[in-house]
């Protein structure tokens, strides 16, 4: 092939290739314009919206109902005038009030800071004593803590003491202490039979303890005191049947005397939880 149609067909490449470049750029161009377009078309829809709900308000407004609700929230501003001026002199003093406090502290702070720089010793004797009244304020809320917890016991030991002091009040307690009155005189009948039966085993046996002296030594004549008709058998069967009766009344005295014993726990410990007041509440 001839050296001229080459360089020919190089020409029509090259011339071919720029083309396709230029159209490539010329059609970006025209993407990016369309883009703006749409951008500004989407923001015009968005404006009109707006006025679209704009107008719809402004329609509503209009109504009789919303023209009688604004004339009733105009006429209840009027008639909360006089409190919001009431208000507004209210505030206004408060203003003046802490721009004079501002002064005033702005005023300290000038002769603070003038104080500090003439005298610096001053300060360390302030800190000092500053350091000395906190530890005395310590000091004294432990004291106080101390005073508090001692009271609540107190308080808590009289309520306790109250309780046990009161009287019965329920029905239950009523019947209980009756219970307790009857325990109390039984044991009381039973101690002095037993106490009667006592006196008599030691007389008789003071008796016996005479007659065996007067026995040995062989001298004069000895009053026997004879207990029962048939002579020595039928006194020890009195003394047995009197050993007897004391000891059934013993053993019956020991049973009053242990469940009276726990009844009256009983009671104690009911009455104690009931009238024992909670260390929480009385803390407080």
């Amino acid at each position: 092939m001839p050296i001229y149609a080459k360089q020919s067909d190089a020409r029509k490449s090259q011339g071919g290739v720029k083309g396709g470049a230029a159209l490539k750029n010329v059609l970006r161009l025209q993407g990016e314009a369309l883009q703006r377009q749409l951008e500004t078309q989407h923001s015009e829809r968005e404006n009109l919206r707006l006025q679209v709900r704009l107008l719809e308000r402004d329609l509503r407004q209009r109504n009789v109902e919303s023209l009688e609700e604004e004339v009733q929230s105009l006429e209840a501003e009027n008639r909360n005038q006089q409190a919001v001026q009431q208000e507004a002199t209210r505030l206004l003093a408060r203003r003046k009030k802490l721009q004079e406090a501002e002064l005033d502290t702005a005023t300290l702070e000038t002769g603070n800071v003038q104080r500090k720089v003439s005298t610096p010793m001053a300060e360390i004797a302030d800190e000092d004593d500053l350091d000395l009244a906190r530890w005395e304020c310590k000091r004294l809320e432990k004291r106080l803590a101390q005073a508090r917890s001692c009271n609540c016991q107190l308080l808590q030991e009289l309520e306790r003491s109250r309780g046990e002091r009161r009287p019965f009040q329920t029905e239950e307690g009523a019947e209980v202490g009756a219970l307790m009155a009857q325990n109390d005189e039984m044991l009381a009948r039973l101690r002095q039979d037993l106490r009667t039966a006592q006196s008599v085993e030691a007389a008789g046996a003071a008796e016996a303890a005479g007659a065996a002296a007067g026995a040995g030594s062989g001298t004069g004549s000895v009053d026997v005191l004879t207990l029962g008709p048939n002579g020595p058998a039928a006194n020890r069967r009195w003394a047995c049947t009197l050993d007897g009766e004391k000891s059934g009344q013993s053993g019956q005295l020991q049973e009053i005397q242990f469940w009276s014993e726990k009844k009256k726990r009983a009671m104690t410990c009911a009455m104690h939880s009931a009238f024992t007041p909670d260390p929480l509440m009385a803390a407080s």
